[in-house]
């Protein structure tokens, strides 16, 4: 069943990757949709009906995410020797500032970004969209119990989720390779934020975008223009937590 479910999902990043020009090949959609169909595991066969011509994108990921986790099971920090142990009774010391998690693909990312959130005092964890949540298995292992440190809250809907948190007087930074992007040095305003960081491969959308009150990038010196995600929120964190703490 491993190497079908490989095979998969080989047939859906092809789909994906000619999806990003605005097509979907009638003969490739449907070998893959027959191939899904006649899968061994009856929960993954079923997403089968939910294949069409005219789905979004977004849509079609939301598919497809849930078969790459299951594939992945790749090593994380929890395979290797741990040579501290961590301080189970100290108390966290929380800085005001909130994260939202748009549409992330990589359970491990999500995992990586809670032992940041909690290594440096972030409040709380928004997951929306499809980013996975600590019930996720790749979450648990790369996260290593800080899941259960920082408190966190699932949402289907990131835009939704936005207007929420504006209404609560939250100021919202997107993190974007965006021409009208401030740099990441430049100073935050002195109140509680909320970071929002978008899907690994195709960041936020237009409308996330309009909601936020700023733009923010790490201007990057190499070749590639970005950063991988939970890396970016990493330096982000620290960054915002070094400006509070000095005002």
């Amino acid at each position: 069943m491993k190497s079908q479910l490989k095979k998969l999902i080989e047939l859906a990043w092809q789909l994906e990757t000619r999806a990003a020009d605005a097509s979907w090949p009638e003969a490739e959609l449907k070998l893959f949709q027959n191939k899904l169909a006649s899968f061994p595991d009856s929960r993954i066969a079923a997403w089968a009906t939910h294949l069409t011509p005219g789905m979004s994108l977004k849509h079609f990921q939301a598919l497809i995410v849930p078969l790459e986790r299951e594939y992945q099971k790749n090593p994380s920090d929890e395979d290797f020797l741990v040579t501290s142990l961590d301080i189970k009774n100290r108390e966290r010391k929380i800085i005001p500032l909130q994260l939202a998690l748009a549409n992330w693909r990589s359970g491990f990312n999500v995992g990586s970004l809670f032992r940041t959130a909690d290594g440096l005092g972030v409040e709380h964890l928004h997951l929306l969209g499809y980013t996975a949540t600590p019930e996720n298995t790749a979450v648990k292992k790369t996260a290593l119990g800080s899941d259960e440190s920082v408190s966190w809250s699932s949402q289907a809907k990131t835009e939704e989720s936005l207007h929420n948190l504006k209404a609560q007087g939250f100021y919202l930074i997107a993190f974007e390779t965006s021409p009208r992007a401030k740099t990441l040095s430049e100073k935050f305003p002195h109140t509680k934020s909320v970071m929002l960081f978008g899907n690994e491969r195709f960041g936020l959308n237009p409308e996330e975008l309009k909601l936020c009150d700023e733009i923010r990038s790490i201007p990057m010196s190499g070749i590639k223009n970005s950063l991988n995600v939970a890396v970016c929120a990493a330096l982000a964190i620290y960054e915002w937590k070094k400006q509070w703490e000095m005002n």
